[in-house]
């Protein structure tokens, strides 16, 4: 995104994405590869799939 947005609203903008769209954000920086492959995030984004 940008270097004005912080990383919070960044993290709260992606774990509202499909899962293609993360796939294909992977790429985008270190800082989102780590994000988006971290256990953590994994954890929130299957849980919120399951509360669909």
């Amino acid at each position: 995104m940008s270097d004005n947005i912080p990383f919070e609203i960044q993290v709260e903008i992606i774990k509202k994405l499909r899962v293609k769209s993360l796939i294909q954000f992977r790429s985008v920086s270190k800082a989102w590869k780590s994000l988006i492959d971290s256990s953590d995030f994994i954890t929130h984004y299957n849980t919120q799939l399951i509360c669909l």
